[in-house]
């Protein structure tokens, strides 16, 4: 007699509990350096990275690869500012067993609006520039400012600034940590389900928190995240196709007219400027009823802005143990090209593989990114929906979009 097996994403082995440990101390590590350094060294330009490369962005970024660096021999670090070539370490072989351990990182997303809070709010308020981030941060009107000058349409903890990192082992997604720079909140999505956690506003207390939060004290101390069911939400077509992607740049909207997912009376973004990691979280209870969001999108964007929604597709259940969440990856006719990188490869360049009958069965072809000189710039356009939200699904399936969910 065959036992009944419990599903593989309801079992965490040791070593994965040791993966999430890291996130999240990793990302609260990033954070808490942020905070300490002053105002106007993170609004400095790097003579590091990118031409554009800010101090918010090395001081998080050095802080992630020094955690990586420390505790992980041979582990590969995923991220766009400085993207080491450290490509000797990837195997040709597809086989995900020979696969090396990967993590996936952004920094600091929103950046532009981050610096448009630091470079306004402390004039405002009597602060100076040589004031610490941390500060600034946890001023008392600092929340309030954010959302009357800086995001207006989504709440803070959905448009807040952040620091991500998400852990990729043998083909397979273990963990995304990401923290809300502004609120202080930690969200983690595992194989214990997907959480939200207050840490502290105080740097002191933050840096004896950092020597003790672990997965454990999360699942104890914080609060399931909820994705609610369109059922109960959505009643009107508006409703069912509300959608956040980015559309505020040259090519997205073209990129996104030629997906033919949506007519051009129907493409009226609820938000054209969202954050990338946190994106997901408009599916979520964060975002307000009265403004139900159908499905979030990832626009031709770069790997670090959509690869940390995987978490919260895989392991974001309901009631009964099914998945809450379902992710499409969208192919367009038209192809088209940011910075001579395909915005929506067809399915031979894609990294997902879905199809159950190769050997190894579905995984993620993160070796794929190998023969890419920045892997960081790899994009694709993948759409995020409610499992039950029927009027998406039927689009996607309508236009041959494979349903990837199964594949990570």
């Amino acid at each position: 007699m065959q036992l009944n097996k419990q599903p593989e994403e309801m079992v965490m082995l040791g070593i994965d509990r040791i993966y999430c440990d890291f996130a999240i101390r990793t990302v609260m590590s990033a954070v808490l350096d942020l905070m300490q350094t002053p105002v106007v060294e993170v609004l400095g330009k790097q003579r590091v990275g990118k031409k554009d490369t800010l101090g918010m962005d090395a001081v998080p970024e050095n802080s992630i690869r020094a955690s990586v660096n420390d505790f992980f021999a041979n582990a590969i670090l995923v991220t766009e500012e400085t993207d080491e070539d450290n490509r000797a370490n990837w195997p040709e072989d597809p086989d995900p067993d020979k696969q090396p351990l990967m993590f996936f990182c952004d920094p600091m997303d929103r950046s532009a609006q981050f610096g448009q809070f630091l470079k306004t709010f402390p004039s405002a308020y009597g602060e100076s520039e040589l004031s610490l981030v941390g500060d600034i941060i946890t001023h008392s009107e600092a929340k309030n400012f954010w959302a009357k000058e800086v995001d207006k349409i989504s709440p803070i903890m959905i448009s807040g600034a952040t620091v991500s990192v998400t852990c990729v082992s043998k083909g397979k997604i273990i963990v995304s940590a990401i923290m809300n720079v502004m609120t202080q909140t930690i969200f983690v999505a595992c194989s214990s389900g997907v959480f939200s956690m207050y840490t502290t506003g105080d740097m002191g207390k933050m840096r004896a928190l950092l020597s003790s939060i672990d997965l454990t004290m999360i699942e104890k101390k914080g609060k399931r995240i909820i994705f609610d069911s369109p059922k109960s939400l959505y009643r009107t077509e508006d409703d069912f196709l509300r959608f956040a992607s980015f559309t505020g740049k040259e090519g997205y909207m073209e990129n996104l007219m030629s997906s033919g997912i949506l007519t051009e009376d129907q493409i009226h973004p609820y938000h054209d400027l969202p954050g990338g990691p946190s994106r997901v979280l408009f599916l979520s209870d964060f975002q307000p009823n009265d403004v139900p969001v159908g499905f979030v999108l990832a626009n031709g964007e770069k790997i670090g802005e959509w690869i940390h929604w995987l978490a919260y597709v895989k392991f974001a259940k309901n009631s009964q143990g099914d998945n809450i969440l379902r992710i499409y990856e969208i192919n367009s006719a038209r192809l088209h090209a940011k910075d001579s990188i395909l915005m929506s490869p067809p399915p031979p360049y894609s990294i997902f593989r879905y199809k159950s009958g190769s050997i190894v069965g579905p995984y993620l072809h993160i070796s794929r990114l190998r023969d890419f000189d920045h892997p960081s710039h790899f994009r694709s356009m993948v759409l995020v929906t409610n499992a039950s939200n029927m009027r998406v699904r039927n689009i996607m399936s309508g236009k041959g979009y494979n349903d990837v969910s199964s594949s990570f």
